[in-house]
């Protein structure tokens, strides 16, 4: 019953934040040309408000295409599995629904995934499609995968640097600084009590327990978007100098479906800020999608 009403509670919460957009009436003149009855589903980076997601919806409006946006808050995204794959089916849904909106029974879709948020609910997305019968046809709909400041590492630094990012209430800016700042002075004061030592000892063993669980839940995050079930043309754009996201494991992600046969096109830019790629390069932006679509 409770999962039930957690089902019931995120599919009106999506549908109450999702946002479908039409262009207007000849906004593709002198764009790029794309795909006919094709949609843009555009998954938010966490605490990205809804102002500055319309801008790169914008993006899409202007070449003629509808797009469906939306942002999963963080709790939605990294509290667990289960509160995902609701949000995700939810979502499915929403898309299911615009379909029939926009005009066709099944229209073509592109994901445009922001940042781990984004990339997380698309894997949900994903799951989803392939688990339920009535999501099914998602997958072979989809004509478009597009990775913008994504895939990152799922570790403890880089969740504090996305939260912090997101600019957080004072109280949970000084919650993050008093832990360590305690435990330091337990530290000072461990060197003459042992028993306190070996429940710092204990604190080690369980800390490397912990990371070694948050390598697995990476590995598997990683290893999910590598074995995407569409094989549809990919795009990734990211930054040298992003600071929340590595060009590392995404320049190992593209070689992982390049090598899975998938055609992939990738635009690296030097030294932009996390999602602040339209933002100080939109010319060369602009140019990589208008190439993609």
């Amino acid at each position: 019953v409770s999962l039930a009403m957690a089902s019931f509670s995120d599919a009106a919460s999506v549908s109450r934040r999702a946002v479908f957009a039409q262009p207007l009436s000849g906004a593709a003149d002198g764009a790029a040309a794309a795909p006919k009855a094709l949609v843009v589903v555009l998954l938010g980076w966490w605490g990205s408000t809804d102002n500055a997601l319309s801008k790169f919806a914008q993006l899409y409006l202007d070449r003629g295409i509808p797009v469906l946006r939306f942002t999963a808050h963080g709790g939605e995204t990294f509290r667990g599995a289960d509160r995902r794959s609701s949000v995700a089916a939810a979502l499915l849904d929403e898309v299911e629904r615009t379909s029939s909106v926009a005009g066709g029974e099944h229209l073509q879709l592109l994901f445009h995934m922001m940042s781990n948020n984004g990339a997380m609910l698309y894997t949900s997305m994903m799951e989803c499609a392939q688990q339920r019968g009535t999501h099914q046809w998602v997958i072979g709909a989809t004509r478009g995968v597009v990775y913008d400041c994504a895939p990152g590492s799922l570790t403890l630094p880089v969740f504090v640097k996305a939260l912090l990012a997101t600019r957080p209430p004072l109280s949970i800016r000084l919650g993050l600084l008093v832990p360590p700042s305690a435990l330091l002075l337990l530290l000072l004061w461990a060197v003459r009590c042992w028993p306190v030592r070996a429940a710092l000892a204990l604190l080690a063993v369980g800390g490397a327990l912990w990371r070694g669980g948050s390598d697995n839940h990476n590995e598997e995050y990683h290893h999910k978007l590598a074995s995407d079930p569409t094989t549809c043309p990919q795009l990734f754009l990211y930054s040298s100098g992003d600071a929340l996201v590595s060009h590392v494991p995404v320049e190992g992600l593209i070689e992982h479906r390049r090598r899975r046969c998938v055609e992939v096109m990738a635009q690296r830019f030097e030294g932009v800020p996390h999602m602040e790629l339209l933002r100080h390069r939109r010319p060369e932006y602009e140019e990589a999608l208008d190439k993609y679509l």
